[in-house]
């Protein structure tokens, strides 16, 4: 039986810095994600705490990325 999980960035701000949503198919071991800055993304992760190490990852990455755009634009 999978185990299908789903993840929500808490930490989006004023910017939507962070804001991104991540599914994971446990059957698969393919963790989709999804951010307005970046769009869709699949990764492979092995089981579900690496999906959301991965997940947790891509919201920094993806925060980061926004912020400096954003000063950069200033």
């Amino acid at each position: 039986m999978s185990n299908n999980i789903q993840f929500h960035s808490d930490t989006a701000d004023e910017l939507h810095a962070g804001e991104a949503v991540g599914f994971y198919e446990s059957d698969k071991s393919i963790l989709h994600v999804y951010s307005p800055a970046t769009g869709h993304q699949r990764m492979v992760a092995n089981d579900a705490t690496q999906a959301e190490h991965m997940f947790q990852m891509f919201v920094a990455q993806i925060s980061e990325k926004t912020h400096k755009e954003s000063f950069d634009s200033d």
